[in-house]
């Protein structure tokens, strides 16, 4: 499915599982939908992460349950769905796990089927199968058992339970959904109906993700280990019997380095993904709140200038993405492209910055060993430049380092600003919600990957030093961390490789310790 095509030309409901938790078990083809919505109705199961994928300026409603918050009852967000529809929108209803697995899909389709809208499901990863493999636990193995069953412990409150106790104590295996309300019952049911006491039963709450935590017990004692995890427990999948003595030989998620620690990542939004990722797949929950916004510069001119000059340029040097980005846009708006730079050699700090550079058809001539002016000019010291003409596009406030090193060794310089950043707008909500997670001391670290994300870290929460004191920081490199050494707080962690992969390992090996 093409992005903006197949479904953007006509108004439908698309009923898209978002996956048991983890943002990267979403299907292909959810993720392409997602990016064709106007209108995106999620529950509190779907991580609100996969919101990334839909259009800017697409309408999110939370349809969702939450303690505390006023809840859409299920006729509202029939109606709902049926009445944007109608308005001519695009509308993907995100639903947690699979539609179809008790999901309330079925009654949904059925709502807007009546309706005369036009409909599509699109299955997701379900927690029946998924949240057990996180836990290290295979719903199947030769060895144990060879079927399972699926229940839920939720069923509607207006009618009588078709639930077979007696069927279901004699199965191999069963998987509870939605049942840690009712895990008393469900255990003293299997237990009155011959099922071991002894049987293994294992309570996994928040399944695939960086929340994830798992209670192993038997049917016997399992509803007072579970009341003394609290409150917060859901929601959770219960499993009981089966292959659950495997979990200690094949439990590979729960011992990934960074699991279960919470990470606030302060990268401009739409440059985190990538470092996001990382986390993630090292078993991180991550929090993402740009610190950051990459803007234009306020005046083209000296970049113009260069662009119309490049023809006497010996050396073009980029000291990061952002540059090498809004260069080359700057170029194409001047009916220019790569081919302007023959027989300009380029320089770039960083592989990051070489990759980019990459993308619009340059080898980098230059990449310093140690990713910072101070390395570039130690590169340079051994060439001879003198005489040499360097143009450096660059952020409007940047250090003078490179420049002013070039310059003493007899180069001529020219700086040109290419973009700004500035601090991005944030909700007060969102700023109260981190501060707080912050200032409980729930979240591990806070990471920085560069100078200007920690000074307007500093800026937007007017509690920084004492909330940024109950987490340890991790910094991208020596620049950024002596931004924040100057701020009076010592790095925890700085990369030794600066750039997010060298900066994930490092924090990696921090928290191993």
């Amino acid at each position: 499915m093409k992005k903006g095509k197949a479904i953007k030309n006509r108004p439908a409901v698309y009923l898209v599982g978002a996956g048991p938790g983890d943002p990267g078990l979403i299907t292909v083809k959810g993720m392409e939908t997602l990016a064709c919505a106007d209108v995106v109705i999620y529950d509190a199961l779907a991580n609100n992460s996969l919101l990334e994928f839909a259009p800017h300026g697409a309408e999110m409603i939370f349809a969702g349950k939450k303690k505390g918050m006023k809840t859409l009852e299920q006729k509202e967000i029939n109606r709902l769905m049926i009445n944007k529809a109608q308005c001519g929108k695009t509308v993907v209803r995100l639903k947690g796990g699979d539609p179809f697995v008790f999901g309330r899909g079925g009654e949904e389709t059925e709502a807007l089927l009546s309706a005369g809208i036009v409909i599509e499901v699109i299955p997701g990863v379900s927690s029946v199968y998924s949240v057990p493999a996180y836990s290290g636990v295979p719903l199947t193995h030769r060895d144990f058992n060879s079927s399972f069953a699926v229940v839920t412990g939720h069923e509607k409150p207006d009618k009588k339970s078709r639930l077979n106790w007696k069927n279901l104590a004699g199965m191999e295996t069963v998987v509870f959904l939605m049942s840690l309300n009712n895990i008393e019952e469900i255990t003293k049911k299997l237990i009155q109906n011959k099922k071991p006491r002894k049987t293994p039963v294992m309570v996994t709450s928040r399944g695939t993700t960086g929340k994830q935590k798992t209670v192993v017990g038997t049917l016997e004692n399992i509803s007072a280990k579970i009341r003394g995890e609290g409150a917060d427990f859901a929601p959770a999948v219960v499993i009981a019997g089966g292959a659950i003595g495997m979990r200690k030989k094949l439990n590979w998620f729960e011992t990934k380095p960074l699991f279960g620690k919470k990470i606030v990542v302060t990268r401009p939004a739409g440059q985190s993904a990538d470092f996001v990722k990382l986390l993630q797949q090292r078993g991180a929950e991550v929090i993402s709140f740009p610190c950051i916004e990459i803007v234009p510069p306020r005046s083209w001119n000296n970049a113009d200038r260069i662009i119309k000059n490049l023809s006497s340029c010996d050396f073009l040097a980029f000291t990061s993405v952002n540059g090498v980005e809004r260069f080359f846009e700057r170029m194409k708006k001047k009916a220019l492209d790569s081919r302007a730079l023959a027989g300009i050699q380029t320089v770039a700090i960083g592989s990051k910055t070489a990759e980019a550079l990459n993308g619009f058809g340059i080898e980098a001539d230059i990449i310093p060993k140690k990713y910072t002016a101070e390395g570039v000019l130690a590169e340079m010291k051994k060439r001879g430049i003198r005489g040499k003409t360097f143009f450096i596009p660059r952020a409007e406030k940047a250090r003078d380092a490179l420049p002013a090193g070039l310059k003493k060794m007899g180069a001529k310089v020219q700086t040109a600003p290419c973009y700004r950043t500035r601090i991005p707008k944030h909700e007060p909500a969102e700023i109260k919600a981190v501060g707080r997670e912050m200032f409980d001391g729930a979240v591990d670290m806070v990471v920085f990957t560069s100078s200007s994300s920690a000074t307007n870290f500093l800026a937007i929460f007017k509690n920084a030093k004492e909330i940024l004191s109950k987490s340890s920081i991790g910094c991208i490199g020596p620049i950024t961390a002596k931004t924040v050494e100057d701020a009076g707080f010592k790095p925890s962690v700085v990369a030794k490789k600066h750039t997010a992969e060298g900066l994930a390992d490092a924090m990696s090996v921090f928290f191993e310790k």
